[in-house]
């Protein structure tokens, strides 16, 4: 079993902000001390690179290969804004299920150790875009944490100080350990949740239908500004859900924001925008359309190299096919000259030339020898 431990922002996309307090820098110092207390006490703990973005935060734990059936549980920590004070838990799906309770854990271990007030453990499904992609989209038992209020002079107190910081982690390692311990007590019960709170006479919170806690930027992701009026406002909501979700906002997102959230602020609703499994997965399709048009404008240089290739090995062939005409004229040129001489030979060699012997006198009388031959050559 391994605790995974993310944060929820990176150095160039730093989250909320507030004086000299910034929510990655923040929930760093409370992501290493966290670990650096787990590892103490003989927990096995993963950190995620911390200026990994949302998409590879995912994509690392379940390359990983940790899961749920392995008992692996990933926390994701935040720092929320708004001016409200408190700590909240966010989990995968409804109904108190490992997230929910490890959520629930968590932030009320914080809440104990820093004397923040605990504001509940929310389902993904009251996100007004329906889901939180961390929680909906990595393999193993996930929980998403909301550490206090930055914006808050009570909560910015304990995150200005290294006291704080570590009693934030203190929070965590607690919420982790009571999660865990329950869990394996679950097991060797063998028997469900439900169960046990009949048996033990205990009330099952209804936390998974809490209303989002108030605060002037709605969701866990906001800021303050004074509302726009509703034409200016619903007007601001359609251009947003057109450039970050590449489609038109429907009625429910334009009532969350018009009704429910009416202060959030342009920047608050983009980044609760962008924490959705709807643009996790538009990133991820883009990725995938990048990957194919880079594969597809390889296949094209490689098919232009071939062309090339192809227009060389036909030019020559075409001109070694010009060669070999040139040299079967001349074969049969020379076998035709050859045929030629040969047929000239064997005519000189039929008829031989005619010799012109001349007659030889014949005498009564016997001359001698030389006398005879100067007679026949005249001389």
């Amino acid at each position: 079993m391994t605790v995974i431990i993310s944060v929820g922002h990176t150095s160039s996309s730093p989250g909320a902000v507030f004086a000299d307090l910034v929510e990655f820098d923040i929930a760093k110092k409370i992501a290493s001390e966290t670990a650096k207390i787990l590892k103490s006490e003989g927990l096995d703990v993963a950190i995620v690179p911390f200026d990994y973005d949302l998409r590879t935060t995912i994509d690392w734990i379940n390359n990983s290969g940790y899961s749920a059936n392995a008992g692996d549980i990933s926390i994701d920590i935040h720092i929320n804004d708004g001016g409200n004070s408190g700590v909240e838990g966010w989990y995968r799906g409804q109904g108190e299920n490992d997230s929910y309770r490890l959520a629930k854990s968590i932030a009320e271990a914080i809440s104990k150790e820093s004397g923040l007030p605990f504001l509940g453990a929310k389902s993904e499904y009251e996100h007004p875009f329906g889901s939180l992609a961390f929680l909906h989209n990595t393999n193993t038992v996930s929980a998403l944490i909301e550490c206090g209020y930055l914006d808050n002079p009570v909560d910015s107190a304990l995150m200005k100080s290294l006291e704080g910081i570590k009693k934030f982690a203190r929070g965590f390692v607690e919420g982790i350990k009571g999660f865990l311990e329950s869990r394996e007590a679950d097991k060797k019960e063998d028997s469900h949740l439900s169960n046990k709170d009949i048996a033990g006479g205990q009330k099952t919170e209804q936390q998974s239908f809490l209303s989002p806690s108030e605060r002037r930027y709605g969701s866990p992701y906001f800021s303050a500004t004074p509302a726009d009026p509703y034409s200016e406002r619903r007007k601001l909501i359609r251009n947003l859900y057109r450039e970050v979700l590449g489609r038109e906002a429907d009625e429910v997102g334009l009532s969350y924001y018009l009704y429910s959230n009416p202060s959030a602020t342009e920047n608050d609703i983009r980044k609760e925008m962008t924490q959705s499994t709807e643009h996790f997965e538009i990133l991820k399709n883009a990725k995938k359309a990048k990957e194919c048009e880079e594969k597809t404008k390889r296949m094209e240089e490689e098919m232009k190299l071939l062309r090339v290739s192809l227009e060389a090995k036909e030019n020559e062939i075409s001109n070694m096919e010009s060669l070999l005409k040139a040299k079967s004229a001349e074969i049969e040129r020379l076998r035709k000259g050859q045929a030629t001489i040969t047929q000239q030979r064997s005519v000189e060699v039929q008829t031989p030339p005619q010799v012109n012997i001349p007659d030889i006198p014949m005498h009564s009388e016997r001359k001698g020898c030389m006398v005879w031959l100067r007679e026949i050559f005249g001389i």
